[in-house]
């Protein structure tokens, strides 16, 4: 049986990736453990303080060699099978039943839904990063070598769709020694039905995240695409096209490019990390029905377009439950923490990234709401000045004026986006500045939600039907 709790580092599947994060703050949640996800948020806040002193050469050094430290080579590549990424999915969560469970995209604001009414998420894409080297901005030889990863993959993965992904923006420090792959399955497969069938209960409910957030790619086979960049400020046509703010950043760089020499043909399917893939709908469609489970969708367009509604959802469920603290906590990217979010009732805001548009749609939401008593921020660095990052004193300026108190989490100001220690120091210094502590609510009943749901319904930029 796949549900045992493990929450345990795969030897396949990097910690470092949004889908892991996920995954186990969720599955740390459901099992009421309020420790940290990863090793380093263990560590004592002062090693993070010295690491933020270390010259930022070696700091850069230190942060690529760490992130390529977590990729495969082809040769144990070829020991993954469905059976692995299941068991590592299933393992998360503690054995018991649930009255419902959500699959599909990745989605910070979607876990706190899961962790309010007490169900475990399957995510529909997983990171894998393996072993290379590469320039940054040599994309069409990077695809060359991922049609070798694909004829290693393709056969043991049959059922996945393998998404190679080149940011040279966000993830230029990393893509020099590693390749990203996120791989979309588009069957349940029989390890997760083994687990669906003994974890959920009778007549529960089966919600599909279907993010509707789409890029063009390039199609190399039925089963592998390449993207060339990723969620943040620069959308996909401006990484194929090039602009000026592309060529500035380039010459920053200290590139002899000006643009990228990208694929030529490319169509617009599901972003590679955030897009949901719909052919595993119809596969869970007939896995419902079979078993007499309800199935519902869970549609957006963007990321980001679930945050209010999930912020609102906990806001009225703390409040019916006495919990009136009026405090906001924005969590960014990987950086998340359900648990202690609960503990502390802070309303959690989640954005993707720490760019304008994320910088948008926090004010898209903060501009509806009464100023907060307090508002705290965790925004992620990523070693990387890059195309719309938003400068600190911005996020602090505008929570400054919406809220009577106001801080950074784990942040060292002086040295952002280089500041890597944070992923040391978050979850500590969160406990420290936020020393509220309440008792976490009892999981939302799914009546309850679905009440709220047709209530507001029009009202948020994420619906949910029945699919029949």
């Amino acid at each position: 049986m796949l549900t045992a709790f493990s929450n345990k580092k795969s030897n396949y599947i990097p910690d470092f990736d949004s889908s892991s994060s996920m995954l186990f703050s969720l599955g740390n949640y459901l099992a009421n453990n309020s420790e940290p996800v990863g090793i380093l948020p263990k560590f004592p806040m002062e090693v993070g303080q010295a690491l933020n002193r270390i010259p930022k050469s070696l700091l850069m050094l230190l942060f690529t060699i760490g992130g390529a430290k977590e990729s495969l080579s082809f040769k144990k590549l070829a020991g993954l099978n469905d059976q692995i990424i299941s068991s590592w999915i299933t393992g998360a969560y503690p054995e018991k039943k649930y009255p419902a469970v959500m699959i599909g995209s990745s989605n910070g604001a979607l876990i706190h839904l899961c962790a309010m009414l007490g169900i475990p998420w399957i995510p529909q894409t997983i990171l894998l990063a393996l072993s290379r080297k590469m320039d940054a901005d040599e994309l069409i030889a990077d695809i060359e070598w991922g049609k070798k990863a694909v004829s290693v993959m393709k056969d043991k993965l049959s059922y996945f769709r393998l998404h190679q992904m080149h940011d040279p923006v966000q993830d230029r420090r990393m893509v020099t020694n590693m390749g990203y792959f996120r791989v979309k399955r588009l069957k349940l497969g029989p390890y997760l039905e083994d687990f669906l069938r003994k974890a959920l209960m009778p007549n529960a409910t089966i919600f599909i995240a279907d993010c509707q957030y789409r890029w063009p790619s390039h199609k190399i086979s039925d089963q592998h695409y390449f993207q060339v960049g990723g969620l943040g400020d620069v959308d996909g046509y401006e990484y194929l096209n090039g602009s000026s703010r592309i060529a500035k950043f380039l010459e920053k760089q200290g590139s002899s490019l000006r643009n990228w020499k990208v694929p030529s043909k490319n169509q617009e399917v599901p972003e590679a990390e955030w897009g949901f893939a719909d052919e595993l709908t119809g596969n869970i469609n007939s896995f419902a029905k079979s078993h007499g489970y309800r199935l519902v969708r869970a549609g957006f367009n963007h990321p980001e377009d679930a945050s209010p509604f999930s912020a609102d959802l906990v806001e009225w469920w703390y409040e019916r439950n006495g919990i009136k603290d009026n405090r906001l906590l924005i969590e960014c990217f990987a950086l998340l923490v359900p648990w202690w979010t609960a503990r502390t009732g802070s309303i959690p805001f989640w954005i993707a990234f720490n760019t304008s548009n994320s910088l948008l749609a926090f004010k898209n939401y903060i501009k509806n709401k009464s100023k907060f008593k307090e508002i705290y921020a965790l925004i992620m660095p990523n070693a990387v000045e890059g195309v719309g990052l938003v400068p600190l004193k911005e996020w602090k300026k505008l929570i400054r004026k919406n809220s009577f108190k106001s801080a950074l989490i784990g942040t060292d100001e002086s040295i952002y986006p280089y500041d890597l220690g944070i992923f040391i120091k978050y979850f500590k210094d969160l406990q420290i500045k936020i020393n509220a502590r309440h008792f976490i609510p009892h999981s939302l009943d799914l009546r309850e939600f679905f009440e709220y749901v047709k209530k507001h319904e029009g009202r948020y930029r994420i619906s949910f039907k029945n699919i029949k």
